[in-house]
């Protein structure tokens, strides 16, 4: 249990600012920190045995230092005084160790960072964090960040007979001062531009006495002053608030501002910063849209060498200083798009599938991972030379999130909506530090973390699930029946053909494998909800069905039955799901009916390709349901299609579910699959996956590469092999086989094939095109002849770690595992000699095994 305890006094200055409830603006009144009464020079340590935490009190920055190396990180750049590059806000930033964007209500953006808006003016304060020992661990920064003009403690109206009491215990100087500064208002003898009605509404004891109300002061100088002889006759908060509750005059800014906390702990090896999001407080009239901790933290400057870690596919280095200034910066969204936040087009953009970022220089390393409200998170980091003299990269989170609303049907006026509240989360980010300065090693470090936080991994066992075969049973097409259109079953892959197909191949010598079978009921891949199962009669019958699992399983095969559990593409009366009711919901309070776009030209397709997006617990719903129908088949395991590789929220108003809880109810279902023996495979390599799947395919094995990016590593894959059994997207539908093949090698990676036991000709005129190449009958040989190349060279190493991965040459990489078995690739198009070994052109050859 974390305990709390109070260091120093807050300055009792108040300002209403509406937190996260249901209040309005004028609602809650809180304290706006305040630090300047505290005497300069304050320094906190904390200390374990691997860190040091030292926190200036005066700036909020901070130092931590690596014991087992000498290494020191600074949470901000040192020299930023002297940067010439940087000005303004850009500069500001620098020195912060926070950054809030809000919105204001015509939907336009603005940015706050603490330096300016909060440091500067002391607005602040500091809480020691102490463990249930009682051993002070960490540092708690209550920031208040705005353009906030300061209330003092002074009375902005008072009757008279207080006015003479207070006045009575003042120096008569100070006496004479006062009523000054005050204007005596007597209803009964009003100045000609009074409004008489409008001051009794505003100060109703006019109406029994005289009132004093203060008058305009100019200074901050006299607004001190009077607060100080006040203060001297004994006036507190208390009175203020009393003589506050006596008028009906809002004493509320009408500015944006911001109450944030940060928490820093440490924890071994690691600096964990924990922001509470119940925590944070803001006007209902300016939501906080995003928030970026500890921006410059490690940041490289212009004398330094080192690189920057991205998350963008495998991984990608960005080294300091590379001088790519007229190239966009990295910035991209980890686990892809929400698809309940609205949009008009898709880009073709790479997939950031795990929350880590890293910097390495000075012969150490920083690994920073999202713990908690990684769905949140976009990446993003620069090189020195464009807004600055510095190499940075941070995570900036998604908070209150917005668009617009159409209020009237009979025009195209429309308002900005925003969500209601922040969830009751938090945000957990992990900086682990170590002396590991490579890729390799760095990828070594998240490994370790992995097993410790996931004790799983280091269970699994030595199979080799090096090829997955994935069936597709049915589409629906379009039928003519008399001259009318009517959508229909099309059978690709009957229940007969796939026990069929899966004896061939392991009659062909292939043992290792899992099977995905998809498309087997509720009209085939493009589904209808599946809270009621009903198998396709042109697959076959369910004692079809049933043999074929038995008979796979029997083979020491796994099964998995695969569905859309979140996607509904097509409803009817007696399908269990009121789309009203069951369907998530955008920030605008419409129906997620969403389109699919063209993977040629990004823009929607027709109508007849929309679908609907689930609520996150009906979807889980399907799942049970689709649990317990195959329970009768024999078998438990379940291929998870469309939540594995898209993540969405619910922005229902009334019953909203954020896109890190959607994640957690996942994951929660993953689990109980695991604890009843159940399997898992998913379609995706996004982190909340992986501590949880038996298989994952469609892990992406190269990225498309921002130009900021100087080299793509396989840093998830050396951290994932030998804990994580996964492959890439399917071989015979890759845009490049061969290079998917070859990255498989490199990298690995099992290898996939989606296939249809009939030709891939019977959908040329259907809408799924996209299985272009899943004829089983033309694939039999390349699959065997891969499979057995790839279990001979690979055997003994599924569950081995990557120990070593480098480039040799330009376009050339080698692999090596723990047993000291290498593989070398050639990706180009003529061979290479490698330690006196010819590698042949697009081909690879395997050190201390048999080739």
């Amino acid at each position: 249990m974390i305990k709390f305890k109070h260091l120093l006094p807050i300055l009792l200055a108040t300002v209403c600012i509406a937190g996260c409830g249901d209040a309005t603006d004028t609602d809650t009144v809180i304290d706006v920190q305040d630090y300047s009464q505290e005497a300069e020079g304050k320094v906190y340590e904390v200390s374990n045995d691997k860190l040091d935490f030292v926190f200036n009190a005066d700036t909020t920055q901070f130092t931590v230092t690596n014991k087992e190396n000498g290494q020191v990180w600074y949470s901000n750049p040192q020299n930023a005084d002297s940067d010439t590059i940087a000005n303004g806000s850009n500069k500001d930033e620098l020195f912060s160790t926070l950054i809030v964007k809000y919105s204001d209500n015509k939907g336009q953006d603005f940015t706050y960072d603490n330096y300016k808006y909060s440091v500067k003016d002391k607005r602040y304060s500091i809480e020691e964090i102490k463990d249930d020992a009682g051993k002070v661990n960490g540092i708690k920064v209550l920031y208040t960040i705005g353009d906030i003009e300061k209330t003092y403690i002074i009375p902005t109206a008072i009757s008279e007979a207080r006015m003479d009491e207070f006045c009575s215990k003042m120096e008569s100087s100070d006496s004479r001062k006062i009523k000054n500064y005050y204007r005596r208002i007597d209803i009964n003898k009003l100045r000609p531009n009074d409004n008489k009605d409008e001051l009794l509404s505003q100060y109703p004891e006019l109406a029994e006495t005289c009132v004093y109300v203060i008058r305009e002061l100019q200074s901050d100088s006299k607004f001190e002053r009077v607060q100080e002889m006040f203060a001297s006759a004994g006036y507190t908060v208390e009175e203020y608030e009393f003589d506050n509750s006596k008028i009906n005059v809002s004493n509320a800014t009408d500015k944006a501002a911001f109450n944030v906390a940060i928490c820093y702990t440490l924890e071994e090896d690691s600096l964990v910063v924990n922001v509470p999001m119940e925590e944070i407080q803001y006007y209902k009239t300016y939501p906080i849209v995003s928030l970026c901790t500890l921006p410059y933290f490690g940041a490289g400057g212009t004398d330094e060498q080192g690189f920057m870690l991205v998350p963008d596919g495998p991984g990608g280095i960005i080294n300091f200083n590379n001088g790519k200034t007229n190239q966009a910066s990295y910035y991209n969204q980890l686990y892809g798009a929400d698809l309940a936040i609205s949009r008009d087009a898709v880009v073709d953009e790479s997939e950031v599938s795990y929350p880590v970022i890293g910097i390495s220089k000075n012969g150490g390393s920083m690994l920073s991972v999202i713990e908690k409200g990684s769905s949140y998170a976009i990446v993003q980091g620069d090189v020195s030379g464009r807004l600055n003299s510095y190499n940075f990269i941070n995570y900036r989170y998604t908070m209150i999130h917005g668009e617009d609303m159409d209020i009237s049907g009979k025009s195209d006026v429309t308002v900005k909506a925003y969500e209601k509240n922040l969830p009751k989360e938090s945000i957990v980010q992990r900086y682990i530090f170590s002396d590991a300065d490579t890729y390799v090693d760095m990828a070594s470090v998240y490994r370790d973390y992995l097993i410790d936080k996931y004790p799983s991994l280091a269970d699994r066992s030595a199979e080799n699930h090096s090829t997955v075969i994935d069936l597709i049973g049915c589409v629906d097409d379009k039928e003519h029946v008399l001259g009318v259109p009517v959508t229909k079953d099309l059978a690709l892959t009957k229940y007969e053909d796939a026990d069929k197909i899966v004896s061939e191949l392991s009659d062909s010598g292939i043992k290792d494998m899992s099977v995905r079978y998809s498309g087997w009921s509720n009209g085939g891949i493009h589904n209808s909800s599946l809270r009621k199962v009903k198998l396709s009669k042109r697959l076959g019958s369910k004692g079809d069905l049933t043999d074929f699992v038995e008979n796979t399983t029997a083979k020491g095969i796994d099964v998995y039955m695969g569905g859309n559990f979140q996607y509904v593409f097509k409803t009817g009366l007696f399908d269990k799901y009121g789309v009203n009711r069951d369907t998530c919901k955008f920030v605008s309070r419409e129906l997620c009916e969403l389109p699919y776009y063209s993977p040629i030209y990004f823009d929607e397709l027709p109508d007849e390709y929309e679908y609907y997006l689930a609520r996150p617990e009906y979807a889980m719903g399907n799942v049970d349901s689709v649990s317990e129908y195959i329970a009768d088949l024999g078998t438990s395991n379940i291929a998870f299609l469309d939540v594995s590789e898209q993540l969405s929220a619910d922005y229902n108003y009334k019953h909203p579910v954020s896109r890190e809880a959607a994640m957690n109810m996942i994951t929660d279902k993953y689990k109980e699959l695991a604890e009843n023996g159940a399997k898992v495979m998913t379609n995706s390599g996004y982190f909340y996956n992986i501590p949880y799947s038996d298989v994952v395919t469609g892990m992406v094995l190269n990225n498309k590469c921002f130009n900021i990016i100087d080299e793509t590593v396989p840093f998830y894959q050396i951290a994932l092999h030998g804990i994580v059994n996964y492959t890439g997207e399917p071989l015979n539908l890759s845009q490049n086989s061969d290079e998917t093949f070859l990255k498989s090698a490199e990298l690995g990676a099992g290898l996939c094939y989606t296939l249809t036991n009939e030709p891939a000709s019977v959908l040329q005129d259907s809408k799924y095109t996209e299985y272009f190449a899943t004829d089983y009958s033309k694939w039999k040989d390349s699959i065997v002849e891969n499979y057995n190349r790839f279990s001979n060279d690979f055997n003994g190493t599924y569950d081995e770690y990557i120990t070593n991965h480098e480039q040799v040459a330009p376009n050339v990489y080698r692999t090596e595992f723990e047993s000291g078995k290498a593989v070398v690739v050639n990706y180009n198009f003529n061979s290479y000699t490698h330690n006196g070994v010819t590698v042949p052109a697009r081909d690879y050859i395997m050190e201390g095994g048999v080739n």
